[in-house]
């Protein structure tokens, strides 16, 4: 029996909802179904976003509410997640015995992650696989707000099996807060008024 992916929308924007009625209201996408569209769009006869168009909706929404409450908006996290999605068609192969919604699940959340991670803060907090890896990880196994204890550091860094330094510097990290690239003050003599390069360089040191 095929799943039904239709979601709740009470708590979602207005776009959101608009969007997701027209689209939960559309039938869900057998394997069959699947293939057969792939063949269609490796011939050429339609085109990814129209493929992109017949895919359940929940599938984007739901990996968008994996990483909801890094405080960007839901709509977007959508959005990069159609963007995955058409990266997902343009790969997949419908030779293999391998369906195109497990398939894109991949493209989608790690799309939606890169958007997180360049978005989320202006001083960006993650660069490499390595940091990303750690940062969702340390985001969603912290147990509180606020700066982490040694022993908590400690005990996540065993937990995630990596050292502690990363884990310490990334925690930094994200209980730093954000730099305006704007003057904080409008007096030229304020000296606790720092650029974002100072900021950086101290945390450098």
């Amino acid at each position: 029996m095929t799943p039904s992916y239709a979601i709740a929308t009470d708590h979602y924007p207005a776009r959101v909802c608009k969007l997701s009625s027209s689209i939960n209201a559309a039938p869900l996408l057998s394997a069959a179904d699947e293939r057969e569209l792939a063949r269609r769009y490796r011939r050429n006869r339609i085109g990814c976003r129209s493929t992109v168009g017949l895919f359940p909706f929940a599938i984007r929404s739901q990996c968008g509410a994996w990483v909801h409450g890094y405080g960007l908006p839901l709509v977007d996290l959508i959005q990069e997640g159609s963007v995955g999605l058409m990266k997902a068609v343009k790969r997949y192969d419908y030779r293999r015995d391998v369906r195109l919604v497990s398939f894109a699940v991949h493209w989608i959340k790690a799309e939606i992650y890169d958007y997180v991670v360049r978005n989320w803060r202006m001083v960006k907090v993650a660069t490499t696989k390595a940091q990303r890896k750690l940062f969702f990880n340390l985001r969603k196994n912290r147990s509180r707000l606020g700066p982490m204890e040694a022993s908590e550091i400690e005990q996540l860094a065993e937990k995630l099996q990596v050292d502690e330094h990363p884990v310490r510097e990334m925690e930094t990290r994200l209980v730093g807060a954000d730099v305006s690239f704007d003057p904080i003050s409008d007096h030229d003599d304020d000296s606790r008024s720092l650029s974002p390069a100072e900021v950086l360089g101290a945390r450098g040191r």
